[in-house]
This record gives structure tokens, C-alpha cells and sequence, in this order.
């Protein structure tokens, strides 16, 4: 290759190749030199830069005499090539129809993401000890729940919009299937689409699966989210599922990962029933019939209680918290009950786990065996209640601690006894009715 010397504002500059010398935008009068000439010469002297030098540009004129020449015999073609050229228009593919994913391979790929989802949702749970309401969001036992939890419906958009709108274009589930996601136009579909695909599943959820059956009837095998989003599913011929190894490995392993977090306590909340609340309500004048009822109104509370109870009022910190306490009049010190109040709005489930945590580093209860919280109802207001057992110099005592409140005011009952027919049925007076002044 020709090296070539310039002289640069007096200065020798170099060496350069042909290429470059074209990119420098030189003058004409550069001098230049190579091997083999005697003296410096002109650029525009230097035979092999003249070949590639345009020839000037023709006058208006001349341009004009051209086009017009090239119209009249190419029919107007030329002419026709200078137009803008116009957008095309989408065409979408016309494919047999072996080549559409079909409604039971598409349900079969749904089982399997539905079991890797389940998997996944349950092993956070367990790790995080997410509580758990188990009327409300149980599947076959009390540790497998899924889909009818919100956060769970965030956990399948993430998966399915995310590996749908990936190099993979599809689910696990569907590569395990042997079926990707694409566009009508047959290209990968973004994130945005695949989003717009997971949610329209919902509605077609909400018809009664109507959405999900027009897979099977229609002409390319869309059902009413595909149709919405214009998404196709269709078959991978290939020898080698892109994802297929990866997505059984997902799997397994999430199955495994599972099968050890059923072996990891559950922070389980049980949401109590109409009924069982209905149960735990008897009859106060069948209870003590003998009883006269006293009235007491403090620390912004009302309630009724027997004549034959103790009571004791006291201020635990200054207009913020309040204590009363009840005890059966007698030796018998097994029945006792004690109403703590706040003048605050508090989390009610908190102020459970506090007093549970309180009471566990007494040393009388430190060992008592406290039951699951549960959510329930107390008086008609929501409300958080816990079990517990506890055995003091050979005796078995039974308790229950609830909490609930209102705008202004928190409350928690903890009350105790050496039987659960009398822990439910003797401080039913002051229970029912206890009050907000």
C-alpha cells in the first residue's frame, strides 16, 4: 500500500494512506510526495487522486435536460422512483393451521406455570412469614394458597409479562409445552404487549372463562386476551426448544424449594366465621341469673359487670394509657380479667404481638403455649384475638387476649381462667357490653 508525505503549514506531516489523505479535505495545492517521485508535486497533480474526483456538477439546465430525457424513455419510471415511497400495510401471516398452539397444549402449559407460581408464592410466604388467613386464601392445606391474594396476582404479571416478552418468548410452562408468544406479525412482542396479555386474561376470567374457551373455536387459535393484545401462540417446531432445559430446571427446582418450606412454621392468621363468633355468644342472664349488674364508665369506656367481681381502676401513664382489672370475689383466683386502654389510634394486630411478647418474657409465662393469632369480630368491631395455655404449680389455666378499637381509642381484654367453658362464658357480661363513650 502507497504511503504519501504532506507538507502541513511548512511542516512534513506523514506518512498516510490513500483513504485518509480523501478524508483530510486537502486543497488542491497540498504538496505531496511518494516513493518513487523525484520531487514534491500537487495534489491535484497525483494521478491516482484525480480518478477519484468527481467530474463538476452540470448547470440547472443541463439537470433538467437529463430527468427529462430519462422520462421519455423509461415511460415515466424514473419519475415514478423519485415519489416518496408509501408506508406499506400490515400484513399479517396467513400459517397452517398445525402451527397454532391449540387450546389442550395451551392448557397444559397453564398447569405447569400454575404449579411453578404456586411454588414460588409459597416458598416467600414461608421465608418472609407473610400471615397467612386461611379461610380466605387456603388451597388443599393450609400452607398451599396462591391467586387469591393480590400480591399474588403481581407476582403472575411479573412472571408471565417478563419470560413471554424475553428471548425465550414464552413461560416455562409453554416452553415446556413446546408453544412461544409472538406477535401477529410474527416477531417477539414487548413488555408493554405482554403486560396488556396478562391482564386481559383477567377479563376473560371474569366471563365465566368464556375468553379462555374461544381458543378452541377460532381460526388461529386466539382466545379473547390474544385477540385484545393481537398476540398468536404457536407451536416450536424446532429440534431445540430455546428455554425448554432452563424452564425444567426452574421447575425442579422450585419444587424441591417448596417441599422444604412446608417444614417452616407459617405466621398463620385464621379468619373466623359468622358462626363461630355466633358460638362463643351465650346467654348472660342463663350464666348468673343471681347476679345484680353494676355500671362503670371510665377513661372514655362503658361496661356493665357483676356485683360479685372486684374491681380495681388505675391510670398507667397519665391521660394516654388505663388499666381495669377484674377478679371473682374469694380465694378463687382463676378467673381474672384485665382491659387495658389507649387514648390513641393504634395497629391492633401489633398491639397484639407486643402484649404476646411481653407476656412470654414473664417468667410465669414464659413457657405457655400461645395459639396462632386469629382475625375475628368483638362487638361488631374487627378485631385480633389469640389463645394461650399456661400450667402454674401444676394447674392448667386457659386465657384469651383480643384487641380492637376506633378512631380515638385502642383496646385490649386479656382474661384467664381454669376451664374454656368458663373463660367463655363467665365474663360474657362485661364483654357484651363494653362500649365507646
Amino acid at each position: 500500500m502507497e504511503k504519501y508525505f504532506l507538507i502541513l503549514d511548512g511542516i512534513k506531516s506523514g506518512p498516510f494512506s490513500l483513504d485518509q489523505l480523501f478524508d483530510m479535505s486537502l486543497v488542491e495545492n497540498t504538496l505531496v510526495w511518494k516513493k518513487g517521485l523525484t520531487d514534491w508535486i500537487k495534489l491535484s497533480d497525483l494521478p491516482e487522486y484525480k480518478e477519484y474526483i468527481p467530474p463538476p456538477l452540470p448547470n440547472i439546465r443541463n439537470l433538467e435536460q437529463v430527468v427529462n430525457e430519462n422520462i421519455k424513455n423509461e415511460n415515466n419510471e424514473s419519475l415514478n422512483n423519485l415519489e416518496v415511497q408509501k408506508k406499506p400495510e400490515k400484513i399479517i401471516p396467513i400459517l397452517d393451521q398445525k402451527k397454532y398452539g391449540g387450546f389442550w397444549i395451551r392448557f397444559l402449559a397453564f398447569i405447569l406455570d400454575f404449579l411453578i407460581l404456586l411454588f414460588i408464592t409459597t416458598i416467600v410466604w414461608a421465608i418472609f412469614q407473610i400471615p397467612i388467613k386461611l379461610n380466605t386464601q387456603t388451597f388443599i392445606t393450609e400452607r398451599i394458597f396462591i391467586f387469591k391474594n393480590p400480591v399474588s396476582i403481581l407476582f403472575g404479571w411479573f412472571y408471565y409479562a417478563l419470560f413471554e416478552c424475553s428471548k425465550f418468548q414464552a413461560t416455562p410452562g409453554k416452553a415446556i409445552a413446546g408453544i412461544i408468544v409472538t406477535g401477529e406479525n410474527l416477531l417477539r412482542i414487548d413488555f408493554g404487549k405482554a403486560s396488556g396479555r396478562y391482564f386481559s386474561k383477567l377479563l376473560s376470567a371474569f366471563i365465566f372463562g368464556i375468553g379462555f374457551i374461544m381458543i378452541a373455536f377460532s381460526k388461529r387459535k386466539q382466545g379473547l386476551h390474544d385477540r385484545l393484545v393481537g398476540t398468536l401462540i404457536l407451536r416450536n417446531e424446532k429440534s431445540e426448544i430455546k428455554g425448554r432445559k432452563q424452564s425444567w430446571g426452574i421447575l425442579l427446582s422450585t419444587l424441591i424449594l417448596f417441599i422444604i418450606s412446608l417444614f417452616i412454621p407459617a405466621n398463620i392468621v385464621n379468619q373466623e366465621t359468622p358462626d363461630t363468633i355466633k358460638s362463643r355468644s351465650l346467654d348472660t342472664e342463663r350464666l348468673e341469673p343471681n347476679s345484680e349488674i353494676l355500671s362503670l364508665t371510665f377513661a372514655g369506656l362503658s361496661l356493665k359487670y357483676p356485683n360479685h367481681w372486684n374491681l380495681e381502676k388505675k391510670e398507667l401513664k397519665k391521660e394516654v394509657s388505663y388499666q381495669i382489672n377484674f377478679k371473682k370475689d374469694g380465694d378463687d383466683e382463676s378467673d381474672i380479667m384485665s382491659i387495658t386502654i389507649l387514648n390513641l389510634k393504634s395497629d391492633c394486630y401489633k398491639m397484639l404481638q407486643n402484649s404476646i411478647e411481653l407476656m412470654r418474657n414473664e417468667q410465669a409465662y414464659e413457657d405457655a403455649n400461645i395459639k396462632p393469632i386469629v382475625n375475628t369480630s368483638f362487638n361488631g368491631i374487627e378485631a385480633y384475638s389469640a389463645d394461650f395455655e399456661v400450667t402454674f404449680r401444676g394447674i392448667k389455666f386457659f386465657g384469651n387476649m383480643v384487641s380492637f378499637g376506633n378512631e380515638e381509642k385502642t383496646i385490649l381484654i386479656l382474661k384467664q381462667s381454669d376451664t374454656t367453658e368458663k373463660l367463655h362464658s363467665i365474663f360474657q357480661t362485661i364483654e357484651a357490653s363494653i362500649g365507646f363513650n
